[in-house]
């Protein structure tokens, strides 16, 4: 694995309280700084509980990191090492959810309360709706006063929320960078200083009381929740933290992730920006916002521009082993009711859109037209194993691959007896989940505790679970205890 000059640069420079990485998607952010991870280890983790956290966005995030991490553990083993080197694993490697609900249900059980999540947008829509009709008498002939607003008034309170504002001055002179609306929707601008701010602001009020008075909680609610627990908690902070994918990060997530720093005067926090993705609405580092206008102090900004992509021969060769990582990944769908073949990619670090391809064509699906579909491992295509029933990660994929989606998950599989039904050791199958199957079903069973995929049969009445290689034997199950966890639908092929 070869670093350029830039990179290297990066990784080895001095530690600085706040710095930004930026580079669009194949620049090289999330490896650099994984690389600096063992830099910093070796050399800016000096006392015992100096440790580093590294917060993926996501669970799919996290597990890249993870592989990521001791691929490139195995190879440097030499390289960062220093008199400040110890064999204590100081790196811990979470997604920012994992550390939010930790100081979140931390709270909780301290304080003895308890709270009902948010879990729909229409909810909160609701809410507004009741709280802007008692303010409408006040605020009669205000042009905002417009039932199509209501979206508009939605994202415009959250956003308050997310920024972390308290009382009507600090709402009234924000810079409402980025925030625009299509005709119809909502303002065109929102003037500082206004009777339009002063009403939504009172909305936001309004709605907060309603959530007290009800014990909700949105999700910024959690967030700042667990922002004040970190104050009050005695679990261990960090000396260096490194966030990926940090474009999207809230004000309050941002002051967050703050907190959790261990006060040294060698100590970083860098967040890393893909500027190949637009940020949302409540993003803090949204283009047009000065560095110094961020909240953080000074904060030192470093630019990956060189992209490497694979083009064949005489190509350029793709950066430092992120092809490994964040490179085309190419899957067949089967659909196995139908009969039906569906041949699509995506990019491994944009694991929200995929494209379809259909002879010389292709069509991108972004996330608006895709499900996320569950992941978990694993299901024994061989003899029956304990199945892990933890989250994994997601799977998007356009609904209409898959009739009655709603009710669908997603197991690895592990071994070779399904072979005769195209299911090999590696591949994913979609399952719907139910409890009663047909004969001729591929079907996911619990099996005393354990977990298996097989064929289902009768002989003699008596339900029979068959391989499909003739190396296994039949599993006759009328003797034992079993349980149909669902049907086999799809099968997802990562081609090679």
């Amino acid at each position: 694995m070869k670093l350029d000059a830039v990179q290297s640069r990066i990784i080895r420079s001095k530690p600085s309280s706040f710095s930004l990485l930026k580079g669009v998607n194949g620049t090289g952010k999330t490896i650099t700084a994984v690389h600096r991870t063992f830099y910093l280890k070796n050399n800016f983790c000096i006392y015992d509980e100096d440790r580093i956290l590294i917060l993926a966005k996501d669970s799919i995030n996290r597990d890249s990191i993870r592989q990521m991490y001791n691929k490139i553990e195995d190879e440097t083993k030499i390289e960062y090492r220093t008199l400040f080197t110890n064999n204590m694993d100081k790196v811990d490697i979470y997604t920012l959810g994992d550390i939010i609900n930790r100081y979140y249900f931390e709270y909780t059980n301290s304080s003895k309360k308890c709270f009902k999540i948010i879990q729909e947008e229409k909810e909160i829509l609701t809410l507004l709706q009741e709280c802007s009709q008692k303010l409408r008498d006040k605020y009669k002939g205000t042009k905002i006063l417009r039932n199509d607003y209501l979206e508009f008034f939605k994202d415009e309170v959250l956003w308050i929320k997310a920024c972390g504002y308290r009382d009507l001055e600090s709402y009234q002179q924000a810079d409402r960078i980025g925030r625009r609306y299509k005709k119809g929707k909502g303002p065109s601008r929102l003037l500082k200083n206004s009777k339009e701010r002063q009403f939504i602001f009172e909305l936001f009020e309004s709605y907060n009381k309603k959530l007290q008075k009800n014990s909700l909680l949105d999700y910024q609610d959690i967030n700042s929740i667990a922002l004040y627990q970190t104050g009050k908690s005695k679990n261990s902070k960090y000396t260096h933290i490194i966030v990926d994918e940090a474009q999207e990060l809230t004000k309050t997530e941002i002051d967050f992730i703050s907190s959790l720093r261990l006060e040294r005067s060698y100590g970083s926090i860098t967040f890393i920006i893909n500027k190949s993705i637009e940020p949302i609405y409540s993003s803090w580092f949204i283009k047009g916002r000065r560095l110094n206008n961020l909240g953080l102090g000074t904060v030192k900004s470093h630019l990956l521009s060189k992209v490497y992509i694979t083009e064949g021969e005489g190509e350029k060769q793709m950066n430092n082993a992120q092809s490994s990582f964040n490179s085309m990944e190419s899957f067949k769908f089967i659909d196995i009711k139908n009969h039906r073949s569906y041949d699509f990619k995506r990019d491994s670090s944009i694991i929200d859109e995929i494209i379809l391809e259909e002879g010389n064509n292709e069509e991108s699906i972004k996330a608006e037209s895709l499900k996320a579909f569950p992941v978990y491992s694993d299901i024994a295509a061989g003899e029956p194993i304990m199945m892990n029933n933890e989250l994994e990660a997601e799977f998007y994929l356009p609904e209409y691959f898959i009739r009655g989606a709603k009710d669908c998950f997603i197991l690895r599989v592990k071994g070779d007896s399904m072979i005769g039904a195209n299911i090999f050791d590696g591949d994913h199958v979609v399952i719907r989940r139910q409890h009663i199957a047909q004969k001729g079903d591929i079907v996911a069973v619990d099996l005393e505790g354990n977990a298996t995929l097989k064929r289902l049969a009768y002989n003699k009445n008596i339900p029979v679970l068959m391989p499909e290689n003739d190396n296994y034997s039949p599993i006759f199950i009328h003797d034992r205890e079993a349980s149909v966890l669902g049907v086999a639908v799809g099968i997802i092929k990562s081609i090679q």
